[in-house]
This record gives structure tokens, sequence and C-alpha cells, in this order.
């Protein structure tokens, strides 16, 4: 039999790890990024983290900047976001809205005097719309004086002191509707409030048999404008 030849020598294989052949270069040690230097100096290293405790009494530390306090809803009160709510003190000051109402209606003894009263509204206003009834303030006076309480409340006393007394309850009702319309934010809240808590205070819940000595005239002022509607107009009211 013949002998094979013997086999060539394999070559070394370069190490996996360096992925080079064993004459190259040695490789420059990497520089962590801590130790990174910029012209010979050490760059900034990270801070190391603040613990939680730490993180709380740190917290704790800073000043506390004390946050507007929002009037609070209260029985009664319309349902309105807590920056146009009127405050204890605007709410004061609508005060002479609802005595001036209060008086009008006063004069509202029978169907007749309501039916009356309705009527007069109806021909002074109809279908207007409320932007004709009561235009917006336009002038830069005009509309912070829109945002005054007093203000409303003082043009409303003034129509119930000067209107005749054969037309107050008409004149100071149309005359609170307006100012209300016209007033802006709180003042306007401040003033919707009072005029509901005279003309409906059951939107404000407070029940029907608990309506005092003003019940009467409102029931007489609320069938006048029933009469007015179409039935089921007038159903729908109802309900």
């Amino acid at each position: 039999m013949e002998e094979k030849p013997p086999a060539a020598p394999r070559k070394p294989r370069a190490s996996k790890a360096s992925g080079e052949p064993k004459d190259a270069p040695p490789r420059k040690p990497r520089v962590s990024k801590a130790a990174a230097t910029h012209d010979g100096a050490p760059t900034a290293t990270r801070k190391p983290r603040k613990s939680a405790p730490a993180q709380a009494a740190s917290q704790a530390n800073k000043p506390k900047v004390p946050e507007v306090e929002q009037p609070k809803q209260q029985l009664g009160d319309t349902p309105v976001a807590p920056w146009v709510m009127p405050t204890p003190a605007e709410k004061a000051a609508a005060e002479p809205v609802k005595k001036a109402l209060d008086d009008a209606l006063d004069q509202v003894t029978t169907p007749e005097a309501a039916d009356k009263v309705v009527a007069n509204l109806e021909a002074a206003f109809g279908d207007q719309k409320a932007e004709v009834v009561a235009p917006p303030p336009k002038s830069a006076p005009a509309k912070e004086e829109a945002k005054s309480v007093g203000k409303a409340a003082a043009t409303v006393k003034e129509a119930a002191d000067t209107a005749p007394a054969g037309l107050k309850p008409e004149l100071v009702i149309a005359e609170a509707a307006r100012v209300t319309e016209q007033a802006k934010g709180p003042a306007k809240e401040a003033a919707a409030e009072a005029v509901q808590e005279v003309l409906n205070p059951q939107q404000q819940g407070v029940p029907e048999a608990e309506g005092g000595r003003l019940g009467w005239r409102r029931r007489l002022l609320q069938q006048a404008q029933l009469l007015r509607l179409k039935p089921l107009d007038a159903l729908d009211a109802l309900l």
C-alpha cells in the first residue's frame, strides 16, 4: 500500500476576542467616560442621585407658594366654574337687586296685574335677541363697569326708585334682566343668583312650599306667562 503524504500544518487562527492578526499593533486602552479628559483636565462627573428620603426632605424645605383661595359652592348657588363664582362680598353687593325685585313684586297681587306685567314686557321686547336688548359693552371703561357688582346693583336700584308706580314691576324686572346680561364674570353670576332667588328660587333647590310671601306673586306671573304659550310649549315649561 502506498503511504499518504503528511497533511500540511494548519495556520494558527487569529483570536476571536481581538479579531485581529497577532502581528497587528496593540489597541489603545479605552478611556472611561467618567475619567475622560479635556486638555489634560478631568471632566465633571455625574452627581449621584439622591435617595427618596433626601428628595422628600429637599421638597419640604422649598418655600410653598400659597394657592389662590376660590369661593366654595353653597346651597342655592348656580353651578358655575370656580373662577367665575361670586365671593360672599360680591353676593352681598347684589342685595339691592333682590330688594328692588322684592318691592316690585309686592304690586303683583292679582291675575290681572300679573297679566299686565307680562304683556308690557312682551310688547317692549317681543322676539328681540339678547344682544339687541342688552348690547355688550365695547369701550374699556364700560367693560370694567360690567365687572362691578356694585354698579349693576346701583343701576337696578335707580330703575326701581325712578319707575312710575303703575309700571314698577315690569321696569325693574326688565332692568335686572338687562344688567345681568351685560355683566361679566363673577358680577354676572352674583346678579343672576339675586334675580333667580326672587323670581324663581326653585331653580336653586328651594321647595315651592318655602317660597315665602312672594310665592303667590311668582305663581301669578308664571301663570300669566304660560297662558301666552302654545299648548305644547306650556306643557314643556311645566315639566
